[in-house]
């Protein structure tokens, strides 16, 4: 686990840049994670849900972390985005994040999946990583109520976050946060 454990503040999502081999152009990535660090704002998100995740290979994407870690030496968190595309590759990066000491990581079901799998998904990453998880919940993956992240969060004392993305977003959010 990294050197922050309680993240505040304006968190801005590092871009990935790509060879025109359509790799991971390592140093243009660094060179991003450093403007990041110099920019004012309080953490960085890498890789992101919406942006190139489903396009990242594993040994890459646990690659490309460690090169954003040792980029940004502490001087801001890293938020190390581990959604995936099933259940086992979600808990392969919550281990890399916890072996990396990413400072927090957040998730969210894979698509296809339900609720009940997203619910064991989320308790399994409490065993795979000890620093403080975020819940990327959103309606077009397996979306949960608000009394099943109440009780995840009960249960598993690391998601300490929720990004919830269920529309209309107050309206949800105001019932998570009454739970």
């Amino acid at each position: 686990m990294g050197r922050f454990n309680d993240l505040k503040g304006v968190f801005g999502l590092l871009p990935t840049p790509y060879t025109e081999d359509y790799e991971i152009h390592t140093p243009d990535l660094r060179a991003a994670a450093n403007f990041c660090c110099s920019s004012g704002q309080h953490g960085i998100v890498w890789p992101v849900m919406v942006g190139e995740f489903y396009f990242l290979g594993e040994e890459e994407r646990i690659r490309n972390l460690h090169a954003v870690l040792e980029e940004i030496n502490g001087r801001l968190p890293l938020v190390f985005g581990c959604s995936g595309v099933s259940v086992p590759q979600v808990l392969l990066f919550a281990r890399a994040a916890q072996a990396a000491g990413a400072d927090a990581i957040i998730a969210m079901a894979p698509a296809q999946t339900n609720a009940a799998i997203a619910i064991d998904m989320f308790k399994r990453l409490g065993d795979a990583y000890d620093g403080p998880i975020i819940l990327q919940n959103a309606a077009a993956y397996a979306p949960l109520t608000g009394e099943q992240i109440a009780m995840l969060v009960e249960q598993v004392p690391q998601i300490q976050y929720i990004k919830e993305e269920r529309p209309p977003g107050p309206r949800h959010i105001a019932e998570v946060h009454q739970l």
